[in-house]
């Protein structure tokens, strides 16, 4: 999942290494994405588009109400 893969780069390849140059930087993340992608799970989409939907609407008016509260203070 994108949730995990960028907090693994990060900690797997990127913290793990000093570079003094940008390219040797591309190169490393280049180096972690190669093998990464050669075994990659293809994602599958579970939810149905109308339940997202429901849901945002339920939030909708709970985010305007918060934006508010934070604009009027």
């Amino acid at each position: 999942m994108i949730e995990r893969f960028f907090p693994d780069l990060t900690e797997k390849r990127i913290r793990r290494g000093v570079f003094h140059e940008l390219e040797r930087l591309i190169i490393a993340v280049g180096d972690y994405i190669d093998p990464h992608n050669e075994s990659a799970k293809h994602f599958i989409w579970s939810a149905k588009a109308y339940n997202i939907l429901e849901k945002l609407s339920a939030l909708r008016p709970r985010s305007i109400n918060l934006y508010l509260c934070i604009a009027l203070h």
